[in-house]
């Protein structure tokens, strides 16, 4: 082996590693994502894994052959190992930029192969969490997937029943194999005992084809033809289930090729199967009818009660006594098999952050949640962290005042109200006109005044201490997206919907001078640090750079990134932040958009991104419901900060230092060796008081 191949294979085990650990996401030039940020794996070393479950419906759910573990995979881009003892997880596969649809498991290594919407499959160990290897489905995303007897190759079926193996052992190219010549079939399934296929064709009729010369078997019957949507083979060959479009489950027996077993379920979600590894019961369940087994041998039904819930996967453990069920809720919930009352459940984390707003001296951190929570760190000896649930409705505008002493935000009962971030408890409270939903507020520079938006689209600047409106500021006929004031304090700038941008002199009586940015809405503006150029930002990313004395366009930046959902200014200006649909967010200076630095966040689009108020630290929230922290001039990733509900929190680095609220260790397990135990005792030395707030402050 020559000395670059050496290298490859080490700069190779590297990316393997990383690419899998929960919480080790670097924020470096993407020629460096690869070498730098992947060492988990190989250090074998025991990781502190937040309990969050699923953060989207939960696609698939299957046992190990030894039945240690399950595996769920889910719509937001994972799969997790649980340990089947105690639904506890283990770990997260993270490798795909989109949902997983199915995955498959393998008898013979502890393999397991993901499918993806993102149009490509992996092969994981999954025990230490290695990718084995990866690559692009043939034929994309539609692509049958099936393991041979050998379970050392895949078979791939493409739309057009073109027929493509894979030993991925050997990593060889794909080998075409024939055609299984069923145009536009509608579902099909792979028996590898016997290898042979069950194919539903475009006219609803079933087929078994033989895997070794691909010819046409027997045709199974049935009364009618349907639009099957998935074909289920039982683990011994014996049976074949098959759903319909419109809900029917039929079960035939392929000795004499008649349906044994047929029924509806309602129209709310569609119908879960699944066979017992003895192949004797058919467990399914009927929406908003009963969760039932089914004797397919006796032809009579074991046991039915009532679903509590609507469920997306079912499996059976390998010695056929607990059935395991995935909910519409993401809950994952383990019962014996006649049983009616689980015996195990592990319930997802609901809470993300959806909003995040420093103020500018950087003293002060509050965020909100799509739990109708304001979470608050302040750089306070007494009590760095509050925690203000409210009950009656969300957030729409918000914002903290520069000094940190306020936040303020107007709720769904058309209040604006005013918090203090020492105590979370209720400064003010200022009414508008009834009716009027205010999505954008600003604290002046004299942090006395508000800026608010008001029914007609004006900015009224209100009085806290008095509760009086002082100033309305008129011009603007649309939608204002974010308002700003000159570093000066004599200058307001609000983003308007229809492209424009509105400017008032905040000493004069007079409208607003407005001009074009786009013939898009404008979503983020800024004035430069002197004041005489204004920083404005498209809905889609496109950047502009006015001077402010001709609003003539100084500088344009346009981002490579296909979708742009989310942006930020640093309140330095010297820095841009763009978050798009997936994973990715890249960082630019204004002054050299092309030295950009790119990070790949979690396993999920960004939800919400801001900098800290000395432009020092890039805030990012996940929909996975992580909180990154990232450190702007050096691009290290300093940790992940996770909400477990009821002001519960948790802060990680990526060394397994942590600091965490008290009743956050109930969310927590350190993991290793494939173990779960919760934290405690010996493996509590990474504990450290004060960290979050070292580091944000």
């Amino acid at each position: 082996m020559s000395y670059s191949d050496v290298i490859l294979d080490y700069i190779s085990s590297l990316y393997l590693f990383f690419f899998n650990r929960f919480f080790m996401v670097k924020f470096l030039l993407a020629v460096f994502i690869i070498i730098s940020s992947n060492f988990a794996i190989l250090a074998q070393k025991g990781y502190i894994l937040p309990q969050l479950g699923h953060a989207g419906t939960i696609t698939q759910l299957t046992a190990s052959n030894n039945g240690d573990f399950i595996f769920t995979s889910s719509e937001d881009n994972t799969i997790i190992v649980w340990d089947s003892q105690t639904l506890d997880q283990l770990n997260i596969l993270g490798g795909h930029t989109a949902p997983v649809t199915s995955f498959l498991l393998t008898s013979r290594e502890s393999y397991l192969i993901s499918k993806s919407e993102d149009n490509s499959f992996s092969v994981w160990n999954y025990l230490s969490g290695e990718v084995v290897t990866s690559g692009d489905i043939p034929g994309g995303a539609k692509t049958n997937i099936f393991l041979t007897r050998s379970d050392n190759t895949l078979l791939f079926v493409n739309s057009n029943s073109d027929l493509i193996s894979l030993d991925y052992l050997e990593d060889s190219a794909p080998v075409p194999l024939g055609n299984l010549s069923f145009p536009e079939f509608q579902a099909i399934d792979f028996e590898k005992t016997t290898e042979r296929f069950a194919v539903a064709d475009k006219n609803g009729e079933i087929f078994l084809v033989n895997a070794d010369n691909l010819e046409r078997g027997s045709k199974l019957s049935q009364s009618s033809r349907n639009n099957y949507t998935k074909l289920i083979f039982s683990p011994n060959g014996t049976y074949l289930a098959g759903i319909t479009g419109n809900s029917v489950i039929n079960v035939w027996n392929l000795e004499t090729n008649s349906i044994i077993f047929s029924t509806k379920s309602g129209y709310h979600v569609p119908p879960q199967i699944t066979f017992s590894n003895d192949s004797k019961y058919l467990i399914y369940f009927l929406s908003d009818i009963k969760i039932a087994g089914f004797n397919l041998i006796e032809k009579s039904e074991v046991f039915s009660h009532k679903p509590k819930g609507d469920i997306t996967a079912l499996a059976i453990s390998p010695n056929d006594q607990n059935l395991i069920a995935a909910y519409f809720d993401r809950s994952i919930k383990k019962f014996e098999l006649l049983s009616t009352e689980p015996i195990l459940e592990h319930k997802a984390i609901e809470e993300k952050i959806t909003g995040i707003h420093f103020s500018d001296d950087n003293s002060a951190l509050c965020m909100v949640s799509n739990e109708n929570s304001v979470h608050i760190f302040s750089n306070s000896d007494s009590n760095p962290y509050k925690f203000l649930q409210m009950w009656d409705g969300g957030f729409l505008g918000m914002d903290v005042s520069p000094s940190g002493k306020y936040f303020a935000f107007e709720s769904f009962d058309e209040n604006i109200r005013i918090f203090s971030t020492d105590d979370a408890i209720e400064y003010g409270v200022i009414n508008d006109q009834t009716g009027t939903f205010i999505n954008t507020i600003r604290f002046l520079k004299d942090e006395n005044f508000l800026a608010a938006k008001s029914e007609n689209h004006d900015l009224k600047i209100w009085n806290l201490n008095s509760r009086e409106v002082v100033k309305t500021l008129t011009g603007a006929s649309v939608s204002l997206f974010e308002i700003t004031q000159s570093n000066d304090g004599k200058t307001l700038a609000a983003a308007g919907a229809d492209g424009y941008v509105y400017l008032w002199d905040l000493k004069a009586s007079s409208g607003a001078t407005k001009f074009k940015a786009f013939d898009q809405s404008v979503k983020k503006i800024k004035f430069s640090q002197n004041d005489k150029e204004l920083i404005v930002i498209s809905e889609t990313g496109l950047t502009k750079v006015f001077d402010l004395n001709g609003f003539s366009v100084v500088k344009e930046i346009k981002e490579k990134q296909s979708v742009i959902s989310i942006t930020a200014l640093s309140p330095s200006s010297r820095y841009l932040a763009f978050a798009g649909h997936d994973n990715y967010i890249i960082l630019s200076e204004l002054s050299s958009p092309l030295n950009s630095m790119t990070a790949n966040i979690g396993f999920s689009p960004v939800d919400a991104i801001s900098f800290s108020g000395d432009s020092r630290l890039l805030l990012a929230s996940s929909n996975d419901r992580s909180l990154y922290l990232i450190d702007v001039e050096s691009g290290n990733n300093l940790g992940i900060l996770y909400f477990f509900g009821g002001g519960e929190w948790a802060f990680i680095t990526p060394d397994d230092e942590f600091e965490c609220s008290s009743g956050a260790f109930d969310f927590l397990r350190f993991v290793e060796n494939n173990k779960a135990t919760t934290l405690g005792g010996t493996n509590l030395f990474s504990f450290k008081e004060g960290l979050l707030r070292l580091i944000l402050f």
